[in-house]
């Protein structure tokens, strides 16, 4: 058995102050000190830019580990590890300036809600409004896809590219009014009439320094939903664990702890597959990321019915919405929401 990411201590500050930070809306000082000082926002950061640069596997590990401390916790990081990603693709004077500090934090939108004209002068203007970009107060870089609009019409795919931008460029909307993960801080941000130099945009091809490396190969749709099921995994995990509390009855939920584990290591098994896939030739199949999308989709519903059951075996007890046991309740029905696990 792997050892803990956390320490106890480390455990116990995130706990106590998971209430702190939902009420602030956004992590406090303490869990941007603590994530600075472990460098959680780096576990996908090449070790030359000074990240853990950390084998998928692992990282699916880490996310349940600390969602189950704490949901908004462990969204939040999940989504800032994972988009340090970037740092091998983008231009690579620019990505040390950013990823070299260890509080770097990326937030941002995967979803082409905006457009990048090309001026001619090696830069591109670029408007957009995208959604749910969570850790938006403490994020130091932004990215967003966009349409690139050259003025000739074309029956083939449209030409995507990731757009990066400065926290001052950006027009930060406060929308985040969800049910749970409210200190993930997932509000909207606008981009209006925006020159950015074309060394800001990027594709997902590795640079030539990291093209060997297993972890800039592997599949984002490969990645993506196994990171969500298994934060969503881990505030299950908590919820139960609360449920637990205030039961006489703890094994009234042993067969559907028995359940999530065995998802659990279907998901495992999957993603562990895919990532020796990429690992010997750098290619992996389409049937292996399929694999990982049905375990991290049956996962996720495995979750939602067991917490289902758990709320209504619960009666008046988890209605407190101060409480570790309704805040449980509330982020995994806000995180269970997400598309690519649906």
């Amino acid at each position: 058995m792997k050892k803990p990411f956390f320490s106890l201590k480390e455990e116990e500050l995130i706990k106590e102050q998971a209430p702190k930070a939902e009420a602030l809306g956004k992590f406090t000082p303490a869990l941007l000190q603590l994530a600075e000082r472990k460098k959680l926002f780096h576990l996908s950061v090449p070790k030359s830019m000074g990240g853990h640069e950390m084998p998928v596997p692992d990282q699916i590990s880490f996310y349940e580990e600390a969602s189950r401390l704490d949901g908004s916790f462990g969204w939040t990081v999940k989504l800032g590890a994972g988009a340090g990603l970037f740092s091998a693709f983008m231009d690579q004077e620019f990505a040390r300036q950013i990823f070299l500090d260890p509080a770097a934090y990326t937030a941002g939108s995967g979803y082409p809600a905006g457009t990048a004209i090309p001026t001619g002068k090696g830069t591109y203007l670029v408007n957009g409004h995208w959604k749910y970009i969570s850790g938006i107060h403490h994020a130091t870089l932004f990215t967003a896809n966009c349409i690139v609009q050259t003025g000739t019409r074309s029956t083939d795919e449209p030409n995507i590219r990731a757009m990066a931008f400065l926290p001052g460029e950006i027009k930060k909307l406060d929308t985040w009014n969800g049910y749970g993960l409210k200190a993930s801080a997932s509000h909207d941000f606008i981009v209006s009439d925006l020159e950015i130099p074309a060394e800001r945009s990027f594709v997902l091809t590795p640079r030539s320094k990291h093209e060997g490396k297993t972890l800039f190969h592997y599949p984002f749709m490969g990645y993506a939903p196994a990171a969500i099921a298994s934060s969503i995994l881990g505030m299950t995990l908590s919820f139960i664990d609360e449920a637990e509390q205030y039961s006489d009855q703890s094994l009234i939920f042993k067969e559907e702890q028995e359940q999530l584990q065995k998802d659990r290591m279907e998901l495992h098994k999957s993603v562990s597959q895919l990532w020796l896939e990429y690992g010997e030739s750098l290619q992996g199949s389409q049937t292996g990321i399929d694999r990982v999308n049905v375990s991290a989709k049956t996962l996720t519903e495995t979750c939602r019915k067991t917490a289902m059951k758990i709320y209504k075996l619960s009666g008046m007890k988890v209605l407190d919405e101060t409480s570790r046991f309704n805040r449980s309740w509330r982020d995994l029905m806000t995180a269970s929401q997400h598309t690519m696990v649906l």
